[in-house]
């Protein structure tokens, strides 16, 4: 069963919705045709459409050496929030704020009104 079904809004207008099956689609552009889509799996855990767990790598990490992987918490009764796990164990885990504009991930202690993903409307 997934963690939520329906439509979900980002901050600052940015689009996430979870369709029936689990699937996350997530669009940058609201009138894009094409989202980006990831399945959440029952653990919480963002899957690409190979089944992989999906990990970013900060665009300022010219070594590629940093990968986050993203897991998504139940934060409130409609609210969710990301965890960014920093290393692929899930031993170390720490909440980020993720600054959709620029793709900047930056350290936040913990949950902040920005990084949750999701109010339902």
């Amino acid at each position: 069963e997934p963690l939520h079904r329906g439509l979900v809004r980002a901050h600052d207008g940015h689009i996430l919705s979870l369709d029936s099956s689990g699937i996350l689609q997530f669009k940058w552009d609201v009138k894009n045709d094409s989202p980006t889509m990831f399945e959440i799996s029952k653990d919480g855990e963002l899957l690409d459409y190979k089944g992989e767990r999906v990990y970013w790598i900060p665009k300022d990490d010219g070594l590629r050496e940093k990968k986050y992987w993203f897991k998504v918490e139940k934060f409130g009764p409609n609210e969710f929030f990301l965890k960014a796990m920093v290393s692929e164990n899930r031993e170390t885990g720490k909440y980020l704020a993720f600054t959709l504009e620029d793709l900047t991930l930056k350290d936040q202690t913990s949950a902040s009104s920005e990084f949750i993903i999701a109010k339902e409307v």
